[in-house]
């Protein structure tokens, strides 16, 4: 018998080794967008070529989910605005040493309900069951949220604002206002939800990549990585989904003993 699941972790692990050694193979000096608000620590180890931890076979699958996600509302912007819609738009920072890529952009649109023309972007997360709760659930359930995403979006239209004054080339004029849009998407059962970001976002991604940069000042070469230390990490749960938690040793890791499979 053909053993499908073996074939199809083989494919995910290839598609995933391409996609990074197109998206950063010689670009290892950029800190990553989509680390914004994370642990210092992920851009001490990137910058330097660390050798990220190798996924589950469990985590390979629950990306390419997302991935799906991802790709079927991108196609989606394409069938309705076709190439006045620009996905996987990359752009940097260059005083921040900040690149990225943005899920998909609708530059110089016509807002006609606020008769203003605006420049669109939107970031598309996919969560499970059980942080969707903690969100959009009953009220008693919620939690305050780690603002990951909105830093991230942030970042985006840091970087778009600052495009021309950086001498970053775009394909497209960036107008102001940059309108900040996260599609959240529960995976479970397709409930979706859109908010706004607010532009103290972008505020928040300027202070957040000034003080990593700060912090990669402080921490050459030379010397070795404290194991925590401030901004190490930022968020007590994170070490868990640290793809270089097997380099970092951090204290706060815990490693899964659940089924991997």
């Amino acid at each position: 018998m053909i053993d499908i699941e073996q074939i199809y972790n083989e494919y995910l692990t290839d598609k995933s080794n391409k996609n990074r050694q197109e998206r950063y193979a010689d670009n290892e000096k950029w800190y990553h967008a989509s680390n914004a608000g994370r642990c210092y620590k992920i851009h001490w180890y990137s910058t330097r070529g660390t050798t990220q931890d190798v996924p589950s076979l469990k985590q390979n699958r629950i990306f390419e989910m997302g991935n799906i996600i991802h790709e079927s509302f991108q196609k989606a912007l394409i069938f309705k605005f076709g190439d006045k819609v620009f996905n996987e738009q990359e752009i940097t920072i260059p005083r921040l040493n900040v690149r990225g890529f943005i899920d998909s952009v609708l530059p110089e649109f016509f807002l006609e309900q606020l008769g203003i023309t605006a420049t669109l972007i939107y970031d598309i997360k996919s969560m499970n069951s059980f942080s969707w709760k903690f969100k959009y659930g009953l009220v008693k359930n919620r939690k305050a949220q780690s603002g990951l995403a909105e830093i991230q979006l942030g970042t985006y239209a840091l970087g778009l604002s600052e495009s021309k004054s950086s001498n970053v080339l775009l394909p497209f004029n960036v107008v102001e206002p940059i309108i900040m849009n996260l599609v959240n998407y529960k995976k479970d059962d397709s409930q979706l939800k859109i908010e706004l970001a607010q532009r103290k976002c972008m505020i928040q991604a300027e202070q957040y990549w000034e003080e990593a940069k700060l912090f990669m000042q402080q921490h050459t070469m030379k010397e070795p990585m404290p194991v925590t230390t401030v901004g190490c990490p930022r968020l007590s749960w994170e070490c868990n989904y640290c793809s270089y938690a097997g380099t970092c040793n951090s204290p706060l890791y815990k490693k899964s003993t659940g089924d991997d499979n």
